[in-house]
């Protein structure tokens, strides 16, 4: 029958050995299920070492440089019409003259506010221009709707006049024609003279025959006694003249 051994020394190795497993135990704990780890309890294991004799070089991953983003620049415009940097102009002007003979030379002057930066000018003759301030000749009679549309960066208006420009048939050199009604009874005499000239005419000079003239177009002359009278009617205009010759016979049947 063997004794147990109660010697002191093999009691302190004894001792000694749990202690060590004691300490490896508490180095690396079981994890019990359902606990939640730290980012350290789950690193990677560690690599075995190279077989002796042999080197690894790993290289190094490159450093990635810093990248800046690119600067945006935005351009606001403010919408047209509004803002204190601009405004659509309000188109305005004026013609001289407005009223003529064919062929019929029209000066437009622009007097749009707003600062227009285009003009686009409609004639109402079927052509255009583009100027400030055009120089327009109108060659055939009609009345004629202007219109100017002035621009700039903020926008746009137009401006109409209906009854700007009225262009009248070309003046043709006028023929020269009376008449003459009957005189009244007794002396003496008052007869009217009727102008009957084509053309027409711009102003008329009568000589009556007996001295007396006149220079309207229908007028009244009285005679002082019997007697035959040449009657002379000239007659204008910025084409010419004419001139015609009649007889009035007074005091007899």
């Amino acid at each position: 029958m063997v004794r147990p051994v109660r010697s002191p020394v093999v009691f302190l190795f004894l001792l000694c050995l749990f202690a060590i497993l004691v300490a490896a135990c508490a180095s690396d704990p079981a994890v019990p299920p359902g606990s939640s780890t730290s980012p350290a309890d789950t690193a990677s294991p560690t690599r075995p070492a190279p077989p002796p004799g042999t080197e690894r070089n790993t290289p190094l991953p490159a450093a990635v440089p810093e990248t800046k983003a690119p600067e945006t620049m935005a351009t606001v415009q403010e919408p047209p019409g509004s803002g204190s940097s601009g405004q659509r102009p309000i188109a305005e002007f004026f013609a001289d003259p407005t009223s003529g003979k064919v062929p019929l030379e029209v000066r437009f002057t622009d007097r749009s506010t707003g600062s227009p930066e285009g003009w686009f000018w409609d004639f109402g003759d079927g052509t255009s221009s583009l100027m400030e301030n055009p120089v327009h000749v109108y060659s055939s009679p009609g009345t004629f709707t202007v219109r100017l549309n002035a621009s700039n960066r903020w926008g746009s208006s137009t401006e109409s006049k209906f009854y700007s420009i009225t262009v009248h048939p070309a003046a043709q050199q006028p023929t020269a024609l009376f008449t003459a009604n009957r005189p009244s009874p007794g002396q003496p005499y008052t007869v009217q003279f009727f102008d009957r000239s084509t053309g027409p005419p711009s102003s008329w000079s009568w000589n009556f025959g007996d001295g007396g003239t006149s220079d309207q177009q229908n007028p009244f002359h009285t005679y002082p006694g019997p007697g035959t009278f040449t009657v002379t009617l000239e007659v204008a205009n910025s084409a010419g003249n004419g001139e015609t010759t009649g007889w009035v016979t007074l005091g007899s049947s």
